[in-house]
């Protein structure tokens, strides 16, 4: 079947909402609806079109009537509203000036620049143009504004509805001269002056894109605080210090206080200066003058060009004098520089009070010289002084204030308190020609009369102990009267006042009195027990014044507050500068001082710089003094220096012994001191020293050259014998076992080795001693004395002799008491001279190993001496002591050779030494028991000798030939004889037996060994019979065989024997036993030489 065409329209959903009358849509796209197939998306396009281009029309059109409306609207409000505003605002608006400053001011116009406040400005801002100003003044003669001048604003206004300032700075032009000078003069007189303002404003509100307002008008009436007159005037500064020669100049500062908001330029000024309605002189300003608001100094110089002299007088008196005195200032036709300001100011008068000088005419008062004299009857006080003035010149220092009298009643006080008064009258003055403003015066003896004497002493004390660092400070009030001249005639002022503080260099409390000598005189019988002095003293015065004071009596006093003596001064009187007095005095004190007095004594010898302190006793007068007030409670100190010397001179050691406790090491010493004692030349006092304490340190010096204290000696109450001759004085004192503190044992044991080693010991001393005199005061003690000397004292020097070559210990006999198998049990006999006056009470046990010297030097033995003692020089010392003879391996030959050398007779060299050797242990040790000696007896060597057996002491003293005939000489020389028999005179030296048990023995003729000489030989090495020799025996031996030596010599020998003896000299050897048979020493004495005698 076929279709019929649709011929309906498909519309678009956005169409179907359309009614017929929107086919016109379709009209003007030229479209049948019902034929034209229409796509939809450009149905919806075209549509869309269709309705934005209605709308734009629809716009536009609201937009025209709009704008229509906003101008109409404009136009009422730009030219009809706002202008009303503007109007109503400006004309609402107040005022008022905040500052008006003019200068620059010329005969037509001036500079001004203002600060110009609008307040009740309205709601809106406003900008007001640079516009020109008329200013108007009132005229007090019309009541009515006038016209007196143009100002140009150079910069807009600007109004915010809130208070505006703004600034015009720009010239004021003047219009009307006569309406300008009317307003000048209302300004400088009056309390207020009135400006008028108009002008025609030209006005932008609101914002620079607004349009100018032209022609608003701008009238105001200000109201401004004017000058008053200036009524608040001071005269701040009136000097004349710039004064010549010839004029009198005048220097002006005045305070002005302007009350006005005014600050002007009124040019230089000139016033006319006026006293009690009379011309003075005339004032001008030093520069222009800016009067500003409030507060102004102005500088003003001038001259004092009095119509009347009078005038000048008074207005100098009252400068000078502090009187109030008013001044006027008057301005004149010609008060300022500026002639358009002239005008107004004509008749200006500044009326002000002139101040006083601000200095005291009297700058200072001096004492150059002041005489004080005390009265001795009175309470009067005598001064004389040159006083010097110094002044204030209130005409400055070019112009000359001539003083040349002065009056003066013033009144001296100290401490706000009236002292007294004076009255000066008439004295003339004298210019000080290298001092400027300063004059010099002088009078004598004007009274102080004094008014309140409790014041005047506390014065006077004070001013005796013030000194240059703390001087005394017075002052002195009053008036006085001065004539002169100055540079416009005649001066004379009166009731100057006088109030100065003078200040015076008092004698330092006379507290550096300084002695310079002093005389003890010795004993004044006349005024009991005391001595007598004289003390020569130096005070100084520093200050100006001189001071005299008349019969004193004064305590001497030490710093224990113990009165001394007394000290007399006729007149004590201290002029500036220094001053030589001598003062007479004597001590006497109390019987319970007498320990002070010695100190004061000792200090003085010993020295030593002491104090002493002068109080014046007060006189019993019926009346208190002006001198009692001056001196009372005057305490002067004196300075009393010590004297160079020593009084001890010297110390003499005559002798000095030590004894050592070696049980509790301790030193004792004992001996005799004597000190040479000497009173300085300037004592004369009698004294005799009884008793002393003293103590000393003993130094010796080291290598280094540096001392060490060796020990330290006291002795408390030693008596002293003193011998007195005429240069010098002998102290001889003795003392027993006194305690010798060591101080310094390594010094000590170098003392001792000094002592024992070395020919000289040098010590010092240094110590002091504490002598107890008697006095006709009683019996005094001196303190601290020094005792100090060097000592060279002789030494032991090992007790070798000056000559260095004999020994001073001298071993006078060696004997034995005991042997045995290897050593012999000696005793020693000794004697020692001392060369020192150090001597030995006890030095303890001394053990002494002895060595041979020749012909090599080995140990021998040793000796023990106990107790060990010397006796003090020159005495000489016995010691017996104990030794040991001992053989070793070593010391066997030569101590067989020490024997036999020793029975022959001959002397042997030995060495004694302090450094023990121990044969068992081979230790060394020191052969002493003091332990301060040990380093001493280390060191020590003495050289001496043992003796041999000769003389009495000889072992064969006589050999006896039996039968010598001359038959026997012819037998003999026929060779019939050969052998005699002989016995022999043997003496046992020992204390202990001796046994002979052979001989070979040779006998010579003679003391000489000479074989022509030989006599004989015994020739038998072992006796039949041993011969025994008891101990300190002498026996005859049993006969022995002789072989006799055949030669004439000999023979001539036998034959002249006779009766007579002849010396033998026998050499050989002897076999002995020294000591029991059984267990003594056995000894070979070969090579012996013994000298006996035959008969």
């Amino acid at each position: 079947m076929n279709k019929q065409p649709n011929n309906s329209l498909s519309y678009p959903a956005e169409l179907k909402s359309y009614k017929t009358d929107d086919y016109a849509f379709y009209n003007e796209l030229d479209i049948e609806p019902t034929k034209v197939e229409v796509n939809n998306k450009q149905l919806k396009s075209s549509y869309k079109a269709y309705k934005n281009g209605k709308k734009k029309k629809i716009i536009l059109m609201c937009l025209v009537i709009t704008a229509l409306l906003i101008l109409i609207l404009s136009i009422l409000i730009f030219y009809v509203i706002i202008p009303m505003v503007i109007k109503k605002t400006i004309g609402q608006a107040n005022v008022s000036f905040k500052s008006i400053l003019i200068d620059n001011v010329k005969s037509n116009y001036f500079h001004i620049n203002s600060t110009l406040e609008l307040t009740n400005t309205g709601s809106i801002s406003t900008r007001i143009e640079p516009m020109v100003l008329t200013i108007q003044a009132m005229d007090k003669d019309t009541s009515k504004f006038t016209t007196i001048g143009l100002i140009k604003s150079d910069i807009p206004i600007k109004t915010s509805g809130k208070s505006s300032i703004s600034i015009i700075d720009t010239q004021f032009s003047v219009t009307n001269i006569k309406a300008f000078n009317s307003f000048v003069r209302d300004l400088i007189f009056e309390q207020k002056v009135q400006w008028y303002l108009t002008a025609k404003a030209n006005i932008q509100p609101i914002s620079s894109s607004m349009p100018h307002y032209p022609d608003i008008p701008f009238e105001k009436q200000v109201t401004i605080q004017a000058l008053n007159g200036l009524k608040d005037v001071q005269l701040k500064t009136f000097s004349l210090e710039n004064s010549t020669e010839k004029q009198i100049n005048l220097d002006l500062l005045i305070q002005i206080d302007n009350p006005s908001i005014f600050t002007m330029d009124l040019g230089y000024l000139t016033f006319s200066l006026e006293f009690m309605s009379r011309k003075l002189g005339v004032v001008q300003s030093i520069e222009h003058v800016i009067l500003v608001p409030k507060e102004n100094l102005i500088p003003l110089k001038g001259q004092l060009r009095p119509t009347n002299m009078n005038d000048a007088h008074e207005l100098i008196q009252n400068f000078l004098t502090n009187k109030p005195t008013e001044v006027n200032a008057i301005a004149g036709p010609q008060a300022t520089s500026l002639p358009l300001l002239a005008t107004g100011m004509n008749g200006l008068s500044l009326v002000t009070v002139m101040p006083p000088f601000q200095k005291d005419l009297i700058e200072s008062l001096e004492f150059t010289n002041l005489t004080l004299v005390p009265s001795t009857t009175d309470t009067n006080v005598t001064l004389s002084a040159t006083m010097r003035i110094r002044i204030n010149s209130p005409l400055g220092k070019n112009s000359p204030l001539n003083l040349e009298k002065l009056s003066m009643k013033a009144s001296l006080n100290y401490e706000q308190k009236e002292i007294g008064t004076l009255d000066i009258v008439d004295i003339t003055v004298y210019t000080v020609p290298s001092l400027t403003s300063t004059y010099e015066t002088k009078f004598e003896n004007i009274q102080l009369i004094l008014t309140d004497t409790s014041t005047y002493q506390l014065f006077a004390n004070r001013f005796i102990a013030s000194n240059e660092v703390n001087p005394i400070r017075f002052g002195i009030s009053g008036t006085s009267n001065v004539s002169g001249s100055f540079a416009l005639g005649p001066l004379s002022v009166s009731n100057v006042k006088v109030d100065n503080e003078v200040v015076l260099t008092g004698l330092n409390g006379l507290s550096d009195i300084q002695v310079e000598s002093i005389l003890i005189e010795g004993d004044q019988p006349s005024q009991g027990s005391g001595v007598a002095l004289t003390i020569k003293t130096i005070i100084e015065n520093a200050g100006v014044t001189t001071v005299s004071l008349k019969d004193l009596t004064l305590n001497m006093i030490n710093m224990n507050s113990v009165t001394l003596g007394k000290i007399n001064v006729d007149v004590l009187s201290l002029k500036p500068g220094t001053n030589s007095l001598t003062m007479n005095g004597f001590i006497s004190p109390a019987l319970n001082d007498l320990n002070e007095t010695g100190i004061f004594f000792s200090n003085y010898l010993n020295n030593q710089q002491q104090m002493s302190i002068l109080t014046v006793i007060s006189n019993n007068h019926t009346m208190t003094t002006a001198s009692d007030l001056t001196v009372n409670d005057l305490k002067m100190s004196a300075h009393i220096p010590g004297i160079q010397g020593q009084l001890i001179k010297s110390i003499n050691i005559e002798a000095f012994g030590l004894e050592f406790d070696e049980k509790l090491n301790n030193v004792y010493a004992s001996g005799r001191i004597v000190a040479l004692f000497q009173l300085p030349s300037n004592i004369k006092m009698s004294l005799n020293v009884i008793l002393t304490n003293i103590n000393f340190t003993i130094y010796i010096k080291k290598l280094t050259d540096e001392f060490v204290s060796v020990a330290l000696m006291t002795l408390d109450s030693q008596l002293v014998n003193h011998l007195k001759s005429n240069d010098s004085d002998e102290l001889q004192m003795e003392f027993k076992s006194n305690p010798l503190i060591i101080l310094d044992h390594n010094a000590f044991q170098n003392f001792s080795a000094s002592l024992l080693l070395t020919p000289n010991l040098n010590m010092t001393i240094n110590g002091m001693a504490q002598p107890t005199a008697t006095t006709n005061m009683g019996n005094l003690t001196l303190i601290n004395i020094p005792v100090m000397d060097n000592l060279s004292l002789v030494g032991y020097n090992q007790f070798q002799s000056s000559d260095g070559v004999s020994s001073l210990l001298k071993i006078n006999e060696l004997d034995i008491l005991e042997s045995n198998s290897n050593s012999l049990i000696l005793q020693v006999q000794t004697t020692i001279s001392n060369p020192s006056n150090i001597y030995l009470i006890n030095a303890g046990n001394l053990t002494l190993d002895m060595y041979s010297t020749a012909p090599e030097r080995v140990r021998l033995g040793s000796i023990l001496i106990e107790n060990f003692h010397l006796e003090s020089y020159p005495l000489e010392t016995n010691i017996t002591a104990n030794g040991k003879f001992q053989l070793t391996q070593t010391n066997h030959l030569i101590a067989k050779e020490f024997i036999s050398q020793m029975v022959s007779g001959y002397t042997n060299v030995v060495q004694l030494e302090g450094k023990i050797f121990n044969e068992t242990s081979g230790n060394v040790s020191v052969g002493t028991s003091i332990p301060s000696l040990q380093y001493a007896i280390e060191k020590l060597t003495i050289t001496t000798q043992i003796p041999g057996l000769q003389g009495d002491s000889s072992l064969i003293k006589k050999v006896m030939l039996s039968g010598v005939t001359l038959a026997t000489g012819t037998g003999i020389l026929l060779g019939l004889i050969k052998v005699l028999n002989a016995t022999i005179q043997l003496y046992n030296p020992f204390n202990t037996n001796m046994t002979i048990h052979g001989m070979i023995v040779k006998a010579y003729s003679g003391v000489v060994l000479n074989q022509t000489y030989l006599i004989g030989t015994v020739n038998q090495s072992a006796l039949r019979i041993p011969i025994f020799v008891p101990a300190k025996e002498q026996i005859i031996s049993p006969p022995v065989g002789v072989t006799i030596n055949l030669n004439i010599p000999v023979l001539t020998q036998f034959l002249n024997l006779g009766n007579k003896t002849v010396v033998l000299s026998l050499s050989g050897t002897i076999n002995v036993t020294i000591g029991d048979s059984s267990s003594g020493l056995m000894m070979n004495d070969d090579n012996i030489h013994i000298l006996c005698f035959i008969e």
